[in-house]
């Protein structure tokens, strides 16, 4: 049977497999974010997006397909917006947990399921976990929000640093609400603490 040269040059799905299996079981990081850029970066040329679904960057770090998880109308949002998000979450089940090993402090990655229920991508900068930005990045974003810096001049200067920085507008600005988000949950926490131990005015008028 006559193959083209495309034919002989694309990977065989036993090959990829196999390729995938040997990356993920023999990989060593020296850090969660090391880890994190990696997979990812192995996943895009395959043409599969990578999030994480849960994490605690001193022990553990849970990945999986971006298109994992399906959409919750909480908010009662309709129209084009869910009609989007919904088409783009179809509960994919690929899962792969990175961990800090005890012995030497390296990361490395356990197998949970490399299956995935579609197509890959053949444009994977359209994936949101595509645009994320590094721990590093979100705190160079953090310092210069604080300092007032504008988003375009913000995304300007992480890409000096990173220049094919695959990040937009929208990016730094999801960035921003997060943080804000958290600052807010900080200080709300904090009142409750200080709530919760009320001051005796009788204390602090004296005895007398």
């Amino acid at each position: 049977m006559f193959l083209c040269e495309d034919e002989h040059n694309r990977p065989r799905p036993d090959s990829m497999q196999q390729s995938e299996n040997a990356y993920l079981t023999t990989s060593k990081f020296d850090s969660y974010d090391e880890l994190v850029k990696s997979v990812r970066e192995f996943y895009y040329t395959k043409g599969y997006g990578i999030s994480i679904r849960g994490s605690n960057p001193d022990k553990y770090v849970i990945l999986q397909c971006d298109r994992g998880g399906s959409y919750r109308d909480i908010r009662g949002i309709s129209g084009k917006r869910k009609k989007s998000t919904s088409t783009r979450l179809i509960n994919c089940p690929f899962q792969i947990v990175g961990k800090k090993q005890g012995d030497d402090g390296a990361w490395m990655i356990t197998i949970k399921d490399l299956t995935h229920n579609h197509e890959p991508s053949e444009d994977i900068s359209g994936h949101p976990s595509f645009r994320q930005l590094s721990s590093e990045s979100v705190k160079t974003v953090e310092e210069m929000t604080k300092a007032g810096i504008p988003p375009r001049q913000i995304l300007s200067s992480l890409r000096q640093q990173t220049p094919n920085l695959p990040a937009i507008s929208r990016t730094i600005y999801n960035v921003k609400k997060k943080i804000r988000i958290q600052s807010l949950s900080s200080q709300r926490r904090t009142f409750i603490d200080l709530n919760a131990y009320p001051f005796d005015t009788c204390d602090l008028d004296g005895p007398f």
